[in-house]
């Protein structure tokens, strides 16, 4: 929502341009003040988990959105027609696909960044265990079997009932593939940190949220 600022574009352009032009040494801390860097790594490593052939990882940039988020003055990436996820030709997309190619700002420039990349890589493996065959095809099998039957007896439709139960069974398929792929690729496959807890204080207290524009710390042990 832009309606209630003046030049609205401003803020896209002022964003792009601390992106492209900030040395690396400081972009995370500039970058952060106009753009939510850590919702854009969870954007970037979702869209490369799924395989996303329409997306901005892939096609030049496309099928997403980014809106300016009014109460913490950031702009935010948001993944725009996910339709053509999980397709078995992208199955050996690797966990830094395309980061390399400079025409992908986002993922060039941040996961340069040391702590950033480490930072995707967590993200990266909290989605990917979602994938995991022992959490996806319970769910898959279960949301199947509850359309089953409108699928078979729906009137209106433009497919035959053999290409559902073809397609779910490629799904099945095509999700054990990724997720194998990604589970040992070199970058995914190591011993992360045992964090044995986590303590939120605000000045309000213990695990209390923060009053209105003052920050809370977060202390983690591991």
């Amino acid at each position: 929502k832009m309606s209630s600022i003046e030049n609205p574009w401003d803020v896209l352009v002022n964003t792009c341009d601390v992106l492209e032009n900030t040395p690396l040494d400081q972009l995370y801390v500039e970058l952060n003040q106009v753009m939510d860097v850590d919702r854009t790594l969870w954007f970037l490593a979702a869209e490369n988990v799924f395989a996303d052939d329409d997306s901005y990882i892939h096609k030049g940039k496309m099928d997403y959105h980014v809106f300016f988020e009014e109460e913490t003055g950031q702009m935010v990436p948001l993944e725009y027609d996910g339709n053509t996820v999980l397709m078995g030709q992208h199955s050996d997309w690797p966990p830094f696909y395309n980061a390399n190619e400079e025409n992908y700002p986002l993922l060039y420039r941040l996961l340069q960044i040391p702590e950033l990349r480490q930072r995707y890589l967590a993200h990266y493996r909290v989605i990917l265990e979602d994938l995991n065959p022992s959490n996806s095809t319970p769910l898959i099998n279960y949301w199947s079997s509850f359309i089953d039957e409108m699928v078979e007896t729906d009137p209106h439709s433009i497919y035959p009932y053999s290409q559902f139960t073809f397609e779910t069974n490629e799904l099945l398929d095509v999700v054990a593939d990724r997720y194998n792929f990604l589970a040992n690729a070199p970058e995914v496959n190591v011993v992360p940190p045992s964090i044995n807890s986590v303590v939120m204080e605000s000045s309000e207290g213990i695990w209390a949220s923060p009053l209105p524009d003052l920050s809370a710390t977060i202390t983690a042990t591991s």
